[in-house]
């Protein structure tokens, strides 16, 4: 039998190789590419920041008493950085805060004690958040050392340097414990069928709370608004102020204002890691021995009023059956599997972070334009938004959630393959697109005038169309039943460059229409050129849609590169000995 520490690094292992969906987002499903791949992306952000906002520090002229005071605010972006970063981690690592039904029946039958199994996942999430933050502040921790400093002395570098680390760590500390609390407390007060369908939410909460905190919280790092009355309640909710008094009190600085918000600071994350060292040892110790094999989600009872009347609701949309039944089919999965919901998620709180980018200036009054007047920003927000979650929606279409859906499918594929397509359309307007335009139309009505918003709704509307025909020309699935290959997506290139093309198509034509905007004639032209481009989009559709070799796709198709299979990765996992993954 193995020593409890070499049971301890083999579960370190396990759960660190499991903290993310490798299937999804690493080409192969290997950890090792998937960890290179992050870690040059963290670090290459970090150079990139560095290098615009340090040099302007070293070539001022202004004393460094003045520079000193003027680096809070970025010191409390690096922070805020660092927390965001961290918690969207955490929200991609979500069902690996806490055990699930695997843990219960493959670990909890092994001759191990519980409390190696709970130290062990917890280590190697914070191996994972360990990792961020070094590379998420690999080179503006040597550069702010030199910046913040009290003088030019070794010692007062140092104690910077050391300072830096701490608050940094100690911010990542208190983000992990939040998140360990919100899930520990829900566990304990719900069952585990409950906690299961409530988790999903949180995770999704969580996703959207740490975008729009990051994007929308106010500039306050300064001296006039630290010290502003009408702030208190915002320094008092944003845990970045508090990480940077503590910061500054590890640093040396007497300000009284930094001090009261560096016992805030210590104060919040000592209750932080309390609550969570508590939720989490009743967890182990309660939770995870009552968890049984169940499915994801576990599905409703269909006679549920819920259920009878979203399906009266989708009756009175759609006339024909196979519509009703894709869209329905859609809907139950999204709520059932947390992967699909996830990756929708990351495509739709994407696009709202954009956005919320382009509308912060307008809220903050830093515009030339007012928020509820007629603006270019509010347009391209808007457009984001429907780029974003018609495209991810169209992406998460492509991986299966039940591979039984598939041979249903076959055996009741009665009608023509258009039939399919058609309604494969369908359920991407009433999903995706269709949601996106409402909530536009209620948000901007009640904010502008009616005529701008309306002209905004033609083109909004059109642009959609353009969007849905183009995304489903060649698509010849049924949503979440066609099978999968692993790694085939390599969504950690794929998001990156439909964020750069997404976002360079909707500013240029947000602009572009609210330019239109400004004279009837510029409008009806491209109201226009929009109309003819949608035509012919859906013309092509169709034309791919009733082509008589056009079937559809039920197997996903193999690569014609050779994969080569690294076996020795079984053994290699325990130093040497043979593993079975529970």
């Amino acid at each position: 039998m193995l020593d409890k520490r070499h049971q301890f690094r083999i579960l370190v292992r396990f759960f660190f190789s499991r903290a993310v969906d490798l299937e999804l987002l690493s080409p192969g499903g290997e950890i090792d590419k998937l960890m290179i791949q992050f870690a040059a992306i963290l670090a290459a952000f970090n150079f990139v920041v560095t290098y615009i906002l340090v040099p302007r520090y070293f070539t001022s002229t202004q004393p460094h008493s003045l520079l000193v005071v003027s680096a809070w605010s970025d010191e409390e972006f690096l922070i805020s950085t660092t927390i965001s970063v961290v918690g969207l981690f955490i929200v991609l690592a979500w069902e690996n805060l806490l055990p699930d039904a695997q843990d219960s029946l493959a670990l909890g039958i092994l001759p191990m004690r519980t409390r190696t199994i709970a130290l062990a996942k917890v280590a190697s999430v914070g191996c994972a958040v360990g990792a961020i933050v070094l590379l998420v502040n690999l080179f503006t921790s040597l550069s702010y050392a030199g910046i913040a400093a009290s003088d030019s002395s070794i010692l007062a570098v140092l104690r910077t340097f050391s300072a830096y680390w701490l608050t940094m760590c100690m911010a990542a500390l208190f983000t992990l414990a939040v998140f360990i609390s919100m899930q520990g407390i829900a566990a304990q007060l719900l069952s585990y069928r409950a906690f299961q369908r409530l988790s999903g939410m949180l995770q999704l909460l969580a996703f959207f709370s740490i975008l729009a905190a990051y994007f929308l919280k106010p500039q306050l790092a300064t001296v006039g608004g630290l010290t502003a009355p009408q702030n208190r309640s915002w320094l008092t909710w944003l845990p970045s102020y508090w990480f940077l008094g503590i910061f500054q009190e590890l640093n040396g600085s007497a300000n009284p204002i930094l001090l009261r918000l560096a016992r805030h600071g210590w104060y919040m994350t000592a209750w932080a890691i309390t609550i969570a060292g508590c939720s989490l040892s009743l967890v182990y110790g309660r939770t995870i021995k009552k968890i049984v094999e169940q499915p994801d989600i576990a599905p409703r009872d269909r006679s549920h009023h819920s259920s009878g009347a979203l399906s009266r609701l989708v009756e009175l949309l759609c006339n024909q059956p196979i519509d009703r039944a894709l869209i329905l089919f859609a809907l139950r999965t999204f709520v059932r599997s947390r992967k699909h919901r996830l990756l929708l998620a990351m495509f739709s709180g994407i696009g709202m972070a954009i956005a919320l980018a382009y509308t912060e200036s307008l809220l903050h009054g830093e515009w030339e334009q007012r928020w509820n007047e007629p603006n270019s920003r509010l347009l391209v927000a808007s457009l984001v938004l429907l780029f974003f979650v018609v495209f991810g929606m169209r992406i998460v279409f492509t991986f299966p959630y039940a591979l039984r859906s598939n041979w249903i499918f076959r055996v009741t594929a009665v009608q023509r393959p258009a039939r399919y397509f058609f309604a494969v359309r369908r359920s991407l307007y009433s999903l995706a697109a269709f949601p996106i335009v409402t909530v536009s139309v209620v948000f901007l009505l009640a904010i502008w005038p009616g005529r701008p918003v309306f002209a905004h709704i033609l083109v909004l509307v059109t642009v959609a169309v353009i969007v849905v025909e183009k995304s489903l020309c060649g698509f010849r699935k049924i949503p979440f039943a066609c099978s999968y290959l692993p790694g085939k997506a390599n969504l950690n290139v794929t998001l990156g460059g439909y964020a750069a093309v997404i976002l360079f198509a909707a500013h240029q034509g947000g602009s572009l229409e609210f330019w239109a905007m400004q004279r009837p004639a510029r409008y009806v032209v491209l109201l226009a050129i929009l109309l003819v481009w949608a035509i012919r989009a859906r013309h092509c559709f169709r034309e791919f849609a009733t082509a008589s070799l056009t079937p559809i796709q039920f197997e996903d198709r193999s690569p014609t590169e050779i994969l080569t299979i690294d076996l020795r990765r079984d053994g290699e996992l325990l130093g040497g000995e043979t593993y079975v993954e529970p």
